[in-house]
């Protein structure tokens, strides 16, 4: 993000860089750490609130469609959170698949739940929506 300055502790997993695709061997800074738990926790509302909609859904085209609306507005969602699709699914593989970095996102989440200050996004156009973290 041009003219922002992040905290870069080499050290920790959660300061993994996003910029390339996410490994072990990257930095995060710490506000991509927080827009993708942000992202992450309303893509999960997004989830659950579709998926009783889908399930009462009384065709397969309408069960299709607002799978589709949901899709975009995880989007809208991740995109409002300053990451593109492929920075937020990779860290939702990389927290998936290094336990350390899963942790760290666990704390974020602890963090903005605690913040009065977190403020929903406004959903907006989306694409296919994550998994959960394990």
């Amino acid at each position: 993000m041009a003219g922002e300055t992040a905290a870069i502790v080499p050290d920790r997993p959660a300061d993994r860089l996003a910029g390339s695709p996410i490994g072990a061997d990257t930095a995060i800074a710490s506000d991509k750490l927080l827009q993708f738990a942000n992202a992450y926790r309303q893509v999960l509302q997004i989830i659950e609130r579709r998926e009783v909609e889908i399930k009462n859904a009384e065709t397969d085209y309408l069960a299709a469609r607002i799978l589709r609306d949901g899709e975009a507005e995880a989007l809208g969602v991740i995109q409002a959170a300053g990451l593109s699709w492929s920075e937020y699914v990779q860290m939702l593989n990389l927290a998936n698949l290094d336990s350390e970095f899963g942790e760290e996102v666990a704390v974020a989440l602890q963090e903005l739940d605690a913040s009065p200050r977190t403020a929903q996004l406004s959903p907006a156009p989306t694409k296919p929506l994550g998994s959960k973290i394990n």
